[in-house]
């Protein structure tokens, strides 16, 4: 266990190792397609254009504030663009 993640790092995961049904198994099926959909999900997000330096660089800014880990992921998997849309993550 590595502990909780970004979307960006998830996707990287699932990009890094393509999922490939190994047998005709119902088992096999259904997660080749839930690897499927969470894949096309990632690819809508915010995800879809960041960076391990973008990421890594976005933690450390959070640094000084007293946010939780859960508001520090939220935040960077939403990448809010305005002041309101902030006050929807906390």
């Amino acid at each position: 266990n590595v502990g909780p993640l970004t979307n960006y790092e998830v996707l990287e995961a699932l990009r890094s190792r393509p999922a490939r049904p190994d047998s005709e198994s119902k088992v096999c099926v259904l997660c080749f397609i839930r690897y499927r959909f969470i894949l096309k999900y990632l690819q809508r997000t915010a995800a879809k254009n960041q960076t391990r330096k973008m990421v890594q660089d976005c933690a450390k800014a959070f640094e000084s504030f007293d946010l939780s880990v859960a508001e520090v992921l939220n935040t960077i998997n939403l990448r809010p663009r305005s002041e309101v849309e902030i006050y929807t993550v906390f």
